[in-house]
């Protein structure tokens, strides 16, 4: 870790107009419970169909846990994405990738999203990348519907919807 530190130190100096996150972060990985595994194998999608949303499956992983662990994949690193609000709904936004983390997607935040697709030039995520534990089957279709019709904006807007577990 102290190299780590002095790395940094160095890299600062030498780069003081950098924006790179050049600090370190310590990961522990868990095994699932029994009891979580159980559930996931008695799953009946036609019984079961809202089980993840009431579970709140965010709290379970922790909400910092999953976006790191999605920047990471996504290839942006430890960066720290921008907290965006719609409508009281926050959204991390990145470069290419807008991440959906919370339950509670209002008709009101889905509005205020794509109003800011719509009339914000430089916001244009390519990306909607959604935990898919916090939304309901028919939150993510209204979502679908909604961004389609982006493309009748005449903004030239290709967004793809992510649902991530």
């Amino acid at each position: 870790m102290e190299r780590i530190r002095k790395t940094a130190k160095i890299l600062r100096a030498a780069h003081p107009e950098t924006q790179a996150d050049l600090g370190f972060r310590h990961y522990t990985l868990s095994a699932a419970s029994q009891d979580t595994l159980d559930k996931l194998d008695a799953f009946d999608p036609t019984r079961d169909a809202d089980m993840f949303v009431k579970d709140n499956w965010l709290a379970k992983f922790g909400k910092e846990t999953v976006l790191a662990t999605w920047l990471v994949r996504d290839h942006y690193g430890f960066a720290k994405p921008e907290v965006l609000d719609f409508a009281g709904y926050p959204a991390y936004f990145i470069q290419h990738h807008l991440y959906l983390l919370d339950e509670g997607l209002s008709e009101e935040a889905m509005e205020a999203l794509l109003v800011r697709y719509e009339t914000d030039g430089r916001f244009n995520p390519e990306n909607l990348v959604l935990f898919g534990y916090s939304f309901t089957f028919d939150e993510r279709a209204s979502l679908a519907i909604n961004v389609r019709r982006l493309k009748d904006t005449g903004k030239s807007l290709a967004v793809h919807i992510d649902v991530r577990y």
